[in-house]
């Protein structure tokens, strides 16, 4: 007999929209250039600012470019830094979290000082510093936001360790002889995996906020890359004479951050039970 039905069937539904509306969205960027025949570059003199019609489903801007085609290979350089940014800053975080929690001592004080001091900047600020150092361009972004992301997963990851170290089967490992490394990998790792998952949900909306912004002032992802906060920087002198160059780079936005949330939200309550599920039968 199922204990949490409510709890599953609205977590099953809720994963399941969202999973459906990432798999709607992602085919369609990739089959834009197949759907929409513009070069995102392509400069029309004649179709300047022309609003959506049947030719230019979403409109065209000041130089005369396709919208939706931008926005869809905005899509596509946005969500794929994104992506990469939360894998290398979490899964580097998560490493740091992980040996400063088991091991202890000296180098946990230190880590976790220095992840404290890189906190106590604004994330947006901490990546425009980061941006400074590494210059412009899409690796320079990623590696900014990677920084950012580091010390709050490492101090995540850590918290989770220091409670997985004390459960028993954890003092087994230790008591038989079973290396540090091994008992990370092998024991602490695989039960770690559920909050990692949903930190990396919540990081990868993170993520495309960051990016946006950073592209909306300028000194992130440069042209002729098509990028969201570079579409709504150049939309900000037409917002009323020609809304549409803003209202569809800034609904992908929203759209990507809703639905990586609506999922995190929905694996943070399937896990939370599978829990509940496991200690009762402890």
């Amino acid at each position: 007999m199922d204990r949490y039905p409510t709890v599953r069937r609205e977590g099953d539904k809720g994963l399941a929209v969202g999973l459906a509306v990432v798999a709607l969205v992602l085919a369609f960027i990739l089959a834009a250039p197949l759907i929409l025949p513009f070069d995102p570059e392509a400069m029309s003199p004649e179709f300047i600012l022309a609003p959506p019609s049947l030719e230019h489903w979403g409109g065209t801007d000041n130089l005369g470019r396709d919208i939706l085609i931008r926005t869809l290979m905005g899509a596509r350089s946005t969500l794929t830094l994104a992506l990469a940014s939360t894998l290398v800053g979490v899964g580097l975080g998560a490493l740091i979290g992980m040996i400063a929690g088991y091991r202890r001592g000296l180098m946990d004080k230190l880590s976790m000082r220095l992840a404290d001091a890189v906190m106590a900047l604004p994330s947006l600020v901490l990546a425009m510093l980061a941006l400074v150092v590494f210059g412009n361009g899409p690796v320079a972004v990623l590696g900014s936001i990677a920084i950012v992301f580091v010390p709050r997963a490492a101090r995540i990851m850590r918290s989770v360790v220091l409670d997985l170290a004390t459960r028993d089967f954890v003092v087994a490992a230790s008591i038989v002889g079973e290396s540090q490394a091994s008992i990370l990998l092998r024991e602490i790792l695989p039960n770690m995996w559920p909050n990692l998952l949903v930190e990396a949900c919540l990081r990868f909306s993170y993520a495309i906020l960051l990016i946006s912004s950073l592209g909306y002032l300028g000194i992130g992802v440069q042209p002729p890359t098509p990028d969201w906060g570079l579409m709504i920087a150049d939309s900000s002198a037409y917002i009323t004479t020609a809304p549409w160059m803003v209202v569809w780079p800034a609904a992908g936005i929203v759209a990507s951050v809703v639905t990586v949330n609506l999922i995190g939200d929905r694996l943070q309550e399937r896990f939370a039970a599978w829990r509940r599920g496991r200690m009762s039968h402890v």
